[in-house]
This record gives C-alpha cells, structure tokens and sequence, in this order.
C-alpha cells in the first residue's frame, strides 16, 4: 500500500495516523481492491467434489480448493452430503447441528463518568453478574456483547447507538480440511478462538505448502 504512513507507539495500528475503526475501513478496502484483481466477481452455486465449481452460469474445473466462507454455507454448496457426513461422523455430532450461541453485540457513546476513567486504564473489562460479558473501550465508543437481547436505551448510562446480532461459537471444532477441502477462518474451521494473527499464520503456511512443487497438486478428493 503505497502513502501510509504506520504509527509505531500507540494501543492500536494506526494508519495515517487515523483511528482503529477507520485504520481498519482504509485497510479493508485496500485489500479487497487487490482481491478484486484475481477474482471472479459472481455467485458460487455449486461445488462437485470430482473437481468442477458452477460460478454463475460457468462450469470451471479446479485443482484445489481454499475455503474462507461459513462451513454450513460449503456444506450447502456440496450436494452429494459428502462434507456433511464427513464433518458429522469425524466430530461425533448428532446430526449437522454446529455447537453455537446467539451474540447480541452493542455499540454504544462513551457517556458515564466511570467508564471515561475505565477507558484510560483498560481496553476490555470483562464481566459476570452482568447483562454484557465484555465490553471494549475504542476511542469515544463502547462496544458491549451479550448472550441476550437488552432492551433499555442505554447501558450503564452509556447511550445506545446500534446493534448487531452474530453467532458465538460455543465448542470449538478446529476443522482444518474436509474432503481435502482447506478451511481458513473463524466460521470456516468453527473455532472461536481465531485471531488475525492464527488467521495469518495459517495463510503463510498454506503459501508455503502450496508453493512447493511436489504439493502442487489435486487436493478435493
């Protein structure tokens, strides 16, 4: 990315020396303009484990296969139930029902007294007896998360300003590869505990595999 400038000393990666929220937009979009150049701009409709993808109204054959979308969605994609069956039988689940719970994550002002002072000492509280389990202090903001739904105008006499309802993985299943299959990512591989630095780690080492010739070759079985 040329003309960024990183700031060294600071609790969070600062681009041009903006906040973490718009450091973090200016990253988003740089990499999803160098994405753009290598991809296939259209849906993905089917996946045939004999080695051909339906992308739009295209039949492509692939030798390999990086996933990075949600392991349900993939296995929705595969019709023969081979994925599912897979993942269901290796695991000892009942059925295909991921282990999961329903996240309710509030973005809130950082109004209250108490929390101004908690903000220059801590970047996350955790809590129990709580209606939130967490909370993050970024910038003027708080982002507060829960396992239920708070219906007041404010938490804490800090004042609601949006709300996103996502899914908590609630047992970790680390599915690295399915039917030859690699899976990258928090919801691909269906384990919480993934960070942007195992998130990268785990690219670098499929780059490397990858890039070795004697490796380079059909992975879907």
């Amino acid at each position: 990315m040329k003309n960024i400038v990183f700031e060294k000393y600071c609790k969070y990666i600062s681009i041009n020396d903006k906040g973490p929220e718009e450091s973090y937009d200016l990253l988003f979009k740089k990499i999803k303009e160098s994405v753009n150049k290598r991809t296939l701009d259209k849906q993905l409709n089917s996946i045939d484990l004999t080695g051909r993808i339906t992308v739009g109204e295209e039949v492509l054959d692939f030798d390999r296969i990086i996933s990075t979308i949600n392991i349900v969605d993939l296995v929705e994609l595969e019709n023969s139930g081979k994925i599912r069956d897979s993942i269901t039988e290796n695991h000892k689940l009942e059925g295909f029902n991921l282990p999961y719970n329903d996240r309710f994550v509030y973005v809130c002002s950082l109004d209250s007294g108490e929390d101004i002072t908690l903000s220059n000492l801590y970047k996350q509280v955790l809590a129990t007896g709580k209606p939130y389990f967490r909370k993050t202090y970024i910038g003027k903001k708080i982002i507060y998360e829960s396992m239920r739904n708070i219906y007041d105008k404010d938490i804490e006499g800090n004042k609601i300003l949006d709300y996103i309802e996502s899914t908590q993985i609630s047992d970790n299943l680390r599915i690295k590869k399915v039917m030859g299959i690699d899976l990258v990512g928090k919801f691909s591989e269906w384990n919480e505990n993934i960070n942007l630095e195992s998130l990268y780690q785990r690219a670098h080492e499929l780059k490397e595999f990858y890039n070795f010739s004697e490796n380079n070759h059909k992975k879907v079985l």
